[in-house]
């Protein structure tokens, strides 16, 4: 089973008006994900709203819910997270920073927006990894193709668990 941490506003984006309601709204599709895959789930937010000396954790719908303490970035304890589970996380972001960390710690980091694009199709009722643009097998080519680096095999295996 695979443990999904998801940097939130990475993954929301930066332009929404009402970042509360957006909060609200990316906790509840996670929270029916999860009902769907069986993920753990882990949504990360950076907590510089609020004053707090310790990080705020919570369950929320059965996704655990952090917001960061003053002076910890969520990108920060996203890459300690990963350390901590290593081969069994999945990391959801597009920060290239916390992509090479948590690839260095033995976890798999997946873009936002192809996570968006699984999350979308799951909760609408399907996801088909060829119709995505994920190929699943050579597809019948003869020769010698480019064969993909550890790194891109690595992140389709994290795709198809998703």
């Amino acid at each position: 089973m695979s443990h999904i941490i998801v940097d939130g506003y990475n993954l929301i984006g930066i332009f929404h008006r009402d970042p509360e309601k957006a909060r609200r709204e990316l906790i509840t599709d996670l929270s029916q994900y999860r009902k769907l895959t069986g993920h753990n789930i882990t949504v990360v937010f950076d907590g510089h709203g609020g004053m707090s000396a310790t990080d705020k954790r919570s369950m929320e719908a059965g996704v655990e819910v952090i917001f960061t303490r003053i002076g910890k970035r969520a990108d920060d304890l996203i890459i300690e997270l990963s350390r901590k589970l290593a081969q069994s996380a999945i990391v959801i972001s597009s920060d290239r920073e916390v992509a090479d960390s948590v690839w260095r710690n033995g976890s798999v980091p997946v873009k936002s927006e192809v996570f968006a694009d699984i999350l979308e199709q799951r909760l609408s009722g399907g996801f088909d990894l060829e119709e995505e643009g994920w190929e699943t097998d050579s597809g019948g080519v003869k020769g010698r193709g480019r064969k993909p680096s550890k790194r891109e095999r690595a992140i389709m295996r994290a795709v198809k668990k998703l």
